[in-house]
């Protein structure tokens, strides 16, 4: 018998399920796939035959297969891969496969209105509010840190030494990093894992973490004018590195 069927359909489950039906049993002696999407059993290759230069198809190949291609040029491909909407025209919610210059597949997007931006697939859709957590907590770190940067540099050059408004704005700054390095620690386990490199991620945090306490560590041992504006300093560095630990987390490399 021919079956077509879509993708989790258990073709063994009909067998059984027909044997029953007709009261005697039933079980699979054979079962062969002859065709998947576009693709069927006569394009492929015995393993003995298989030229993987001449006949494995490469992502874009396939894309083309599936989806309307848009070919793009070199700066619209950029934008792309860094997230951003481009112009295009195309029908709306319809999918397309990017084409890089180079002949490279970037991804599948959506066209919404005027304009194509990444398309959320159902796994991305589904670990959305749990990635949005890294999101919007990264962005409260930088604002903090911005405002306790800028309030000890400004205390500084006043002439104020070190004090406990302008440690504890240090100390908050520390305790949001904490915080945030525990989430990192967790995020993956429940289906937020980085996109980027991990090893860049960790360095920045590591630095960023070890930065507030040699301020404050300064700080306490030079009662200076200059020992809070070191403290303003180490608050701006750490907004800069949250906001590009945050690439890291939620851009994909390629």
């Amino acid at each position: 018998m021919r079956v077509t069927c879509s993708s989790g359909t258990y073709i063994r489950a009909i067998a059984r399920d027909l044997g029953e039906a007709l009261g005697v049993g039933g079980h699979l002696t054979a079962l062969r796939r002859t065709r998947i999407g576009p693709f069927t059993v006569a394009q492929a290759q015995t393993i003995e035959n298989l030229d993987p230069a001449r006949d494995v198809l490469t992502p874009a190949e396939v894309a083309a297969h599936l989806f309307t291609v848009a070919n793009l040029d070199a700066q619209q491909s950029a934008d792309l891969r860094n997230g951003k909407k481009i112009p295009f025209d195309g029908p709306s919610k319809s999918t397309i496969a990017a084409i890089d210059p180079e002949g490279s597949l970037i991804g599948l997007f959506e066209v919404r209105g005027c304009c194509a931006r990444a398309r959320e697939l159902s796994a991305r859709r589904a670990g959305r509010k749990r990635r949005l957590m890294i999101f919007w907590f990264s962005y409260i770190q930088i604002a903090v840190a911005l405002l306790a940067g800028l309030f000890c540099v400004i205390s500084g050059f006043a002439g104020r030494t070190p004090n406990d408004f302008t440690l504890g704005s240090t100390a908050l700054v520390e305790v949001l990093l904490v915080v945030q390095f525990v989430v990192a620690l967790i995020a993956p386990a429940v289906g937020n894992p980085p996109h980027g490199d991990v090893l860049t991620f960790y360095v920045y945090m590591i630095s960023a973490l070890l930065l507030p306490a040699a301020g404050v560590f300064w700080a306490l041992i030079d009662r200076s004018k200059w020992s809070t504006v070191v403290l303003g300093v180490t608050c701006l560095a750490i907004a800069v590195m949250v906001f590009r630990m945050n690439e890291i987390w939620l851009t994909q490399n390629v």
